[in-house]
């Protein structure tokens, strides 16, 4: 994966924690503090009171953050070209600076390689780098120099890949609604996860 315009200001301390927030089942309301920064994956930060990390990978999740709740969110990590829903083709960078407020701080990535919808089996998908929005969000954190994570709404033991309802009832997961996933696809990328924050040497507490 490589990575642009990847500058992050220096008054984000590397030291406190990040609380990166899921759509899975123990997703719960993240309130604003002093003691965390909060990273949101996709439409997880309909549940936060203020998103310092947003991190998306398809057309969707975006226009959805734009409808919801963009006036809460510090900084947008976006792929320079959507994965799904994808009607920009290969100007995604020059559409999102025409319609995301000046306010959020953009920072653009691309994936080298195939991408996750193209993975449907364990020994392909091991080829690609990083491959989901929550993997995506402790590669770019650990980059920017942050080791220390807590998380809600990433779970492991969930074989079903199961949401949280209110993403479900938003039509917030149209992979799970549509069985685009194979069994297992959730414990098998919270161990590529758990694998990245071990080779770090970060740390991770699940709430």
């Amino acid at each position: 994966m490589t990575l642009i315009r990847t500058h992050l200001s220096k008054k984000y301390n590397r030291e406190k924690p990040v609380l990166i927030v899921g759509k899975g089942p123990t997703a719960r309301f993240i309130p604003k503090s002093d003691e965390y920064y909060v990273a949101c994956l996709n439409q997880s930060g309909r549940l936060v009171e203020h998103c310092d990390f947003q991190f998306i990978g398809d057309q969707k999740p975006y226009h959805d953050m734009l409808e919801s709740y963009v006036e809460r969110v510090d900084n947008l990590i976006f792929p320079t070209k959507f994965n799904l829903q994808n009607t920009t083709g290969d100007d995604t960078i020059d559409y999102v600076n025409r319609t995301l407020p000046q306010s959020v701080q953009k920072h653009a990535y691309t994936f080298c390689g195939p991408t996750v919808w193209h993975c449907h089996d364990f020994d392909f998908a091991m080829k690609v780098s990083v491959m989901c929005t929550g993997e995506l969000s402790f590669y770019w954190l650990l980059k920017q120099g942050f080791k220390n994570f807590k998380s809600v709404g990433i779970d492991k033991n969930f074989g079903d890949n199961r949401r949280h309802q209110i993403f479900m009832s938003n039509g917030d997961c149209p992979d799970v609604a549509s069985g685009n996933l194979f069994d297992g696809w959730e414990d098998f990328m919270f161990n590529r996860k758990l694998k990245l924050i071990k080779e770090n040497n970060a740390n991770w507490e699940l709430m």
